[in-house]
């Protein structure tokens, strides 16, 4: 009696694109489109369209965000910039969280800020997203500001992050599909 042999082969998808460490792999996903409102007190003027920023004001505000919630705050200064990249400041400011744990920030900036660089006197954490905005507000003695911003470097990371998982599910599917070629048990003739 002829003995059976059985050949079976797998191949296996061990694909993974190179990524720029760093952009593609983050902790935490970062929020695409944050929206904000400012009402208080102050005086002065600011202005977003796209790329452009421009504001100089003093001012008193509550603040109500899509990110961050109700938080409360003072700034002072005058700030001109190129988005979040590139900018001429002289500013300082007091947020606090307006949750049980009443948690506060001092900020102070003076200086410039190119790329994720600064120079200058700061104590601001580096912001490594690149991100655009709408937005306006105007203070004479009571006031408001609204502006909406688009993170455009979290958009890159989950497009980025996108294509690299439907490039492993092609990838894993050529791979059952060969697997099948190399298994005639699988063809339906026995």
């Amino acid at each position: 009696m002829p003995s059976k042999v059985t050949q079976k082969s797998t191949v296996q998808s061990n694909y993974k694109p190179e990524v720029n460490k760093g952009s593609a792999q983050i902790a935490q996903k970062q929020p695409l489109v944050t929206a904000e409102v400012k009402l208080g007190s102050g005086l002065g003027a600011s202005g977003k369209l796209g790329i452009v920023q421009i504001d100089a004001s003093a001012k008193s505000y509550q603040s109500y965000s899509t990110y961050n919630g109700k938080t409360s705050g003072a700034d002072v200064g005058v700030k001109a910039g190129v988005t979040n990249k590139l900018m001429v400041a002289a500013e300082g400011g007091l947020t606090k969280k307006d949750t049980q744990g009443a948690q506060k920030e001092k900020t102070y900036f003076v200086g410039v800020a190119a790329g994720d660089q600064k120079y200058g006197v700061s104590n601001v954490k580096s912001d490594k997203d690149l991100k655009i905005s709408i937005g306006g507000g105007l203070w004479v003695g009571a006031g408001a500001e609204v502006s909406v911003e688009v993170n455009l470097s979290e958009a890159y990371r989950r497009g980025q992050q996108a294509v690299t998982k439907s490039v492993n599910n092609v990838a894993q599917k050529a791979t059952n599909f060969v697997n099948k070629l190399y298994d005639p048990g699988s063809w339906g003739f026995r």
